[in-house]
């Protein structure tokens, strides 16, 4: 009897580990990232900001910042951050077109940041503090200079004044340049791609974007003193269909 007692305590004590192993196993755990967009192929890459939607036609989103460790391991260090995208959503890249407020599907580089405040300290990325007036990002897709930075005073709709936008509670007081359509451009097919901080309503409240991601100053600032330009920093940008898949764009 003393034996079976036995037995059956340690069975008892057998089935609780394999119901704690089956719980682990499949427990969804909101701390431990599951870095489906490891799947891509990044060579050389080592730090990237995840820009992820439920879908395609929202216009919330999640941001979080991952960075590859020496043992090859994606590890998440900023985030995640709620966010409002384009006023419509993602969109492919192919069917995107200027001012039709979706914020582009794909992988991208990020190549610098800049903004009316000074660079966090520590900032590895290059940072251009905007102080001068005529500083202008070109949206006019007739405009040979059509989505890069010049120098022009009046900067004059459809293009972006980023003197004006870089003031104290504007959305460019610190932001972060998203390089789409940034090396070899398609006049209309969307420019001045930023993540920033919101635009807000008469009440106070942040709204969805033209295109660009927005999240607080404050996160932003985070996100600029983290990423470093030796790393290649990339964002990955969609819904999580394309998040979760192997494709780039």
């Amino acid at each position: 009897m003393a034996i079976w007692k036995r037995l059956r305590f340690g069975l008892l004590i057998l089935a609780g580990l394999l119901l704690l192993f089956v719980v682990a196993r499949f427990r969804s755990d909101p701390d431990d990232p599951t870095y489906d967009f490891s799947q891509k192929q990044l060579p050389g890459v080592q730090q990237v900001v995840v820009v992820e939607g439920s879908n395609e036609g929202g216009n919330r989103a999640t941001v979080s910042m991952f960075e590859l460790d020496g043992d090859g391991t994606w590890g998440r260090v900023r985030g995640p951050y709620n966010a409002f995208i384009g006023r419509n959503g993602f969109r492919d890249i192919d069917r995107r077109t200027e001012g039709d407020g979706t914020t582009p599907i794909g992988v991208f580089w990020i190549p610098s940041a800049f903004g009316g405040a000074p660079a966090p300290g520590g900032t590895r990325l290059p940072y251009e503090q905007i102080t001068t007036a005529g500083q202008c990002w070109i949206s006019d897709p007739n405009d040979p200079a059509y989505n890069r930075w010049v120098l022009r005073s009046p900067c004059d709709p459809p293009n972006v004044d980023l003197f004006v936008k870089s003031q104290p509670d504007a959305i460019f007081r610190s932001a972060i340049v998203i390089g789409f359509n940034f090396e070899f451009r398609r006049a209309g097919s969307g420019s001045a791609l930023f993540l920033h901080n919101p635009d807000r309503d008469a009440n106070g409240n942040a709204q969805p974007t033209a295109g660009g991601i927005a999240i607080s100053d404050e996160q932003v600032r985070s996100l600029i003193g983290a990423l470093d330009l030796a790393k290649n920093p990339v964002v990955v940008m969609g819904p999580t269909t394309f998040v979760n898949s192997p494709s780039s764009r």
